[in-house]
């Protein structure tokens, strides 16, 4: 049970925002445009939405590996479909994420990208 929960822990990416408050107000002011600033930050939203969701169908599939392992007759066959559940999920809420950042990157010139994420690139 140890080894599954060690598995599964690796894989997650964690609860945590993507973006934080201070990258809204960065993304607000650098968008003069009221309507381009307001689709931003609800796209923005969207992405950190994603990491609780993700975080969510890790724990449900942490659940799995739990409940496979008290059986002492559990099948390779079986502990692949709970992984291949965990990639699918991965690979779902990832793909999602992919296009909200294209939609948020559609919402903002190169300027306004530079002047609200580069700061976060140099420090991190």
């Amino acid at each position: 049970m140890l080894m599954a929960l060690l598995i599964v822990s690796l894989l997650s990416v964690g609860a945590y925002e993507i973006f934080s408050s201070n990258e809204f107000r960065y993304v607000e002011q650098a968008i003069e445009e009221q309507d381009r600033a307001d689709r931003a930050v609800m796209i923005m939203r969207r992405i950190n939405r994603l990491s609780g969701r993700l975080e969510e169908r890790r724990t449900e599939i942490a659940d799995d590996f739990a409940a496979l392992n008290l059986e002492q007759s559990t099948s390779v066959a079986e502990y692949q479909l709970v992984f291949d559940e965990l990639w699918q999920t991965r690979a779902d809420i990832f793909g999602d994420y992919q296009t909200d950042v294209f939609q948020l990157r559609d919402q903002m010139t190169r300027e306004e990208w530079e002047k609200a994420f580069g700061n976060r690139i140099s420090t991190r």
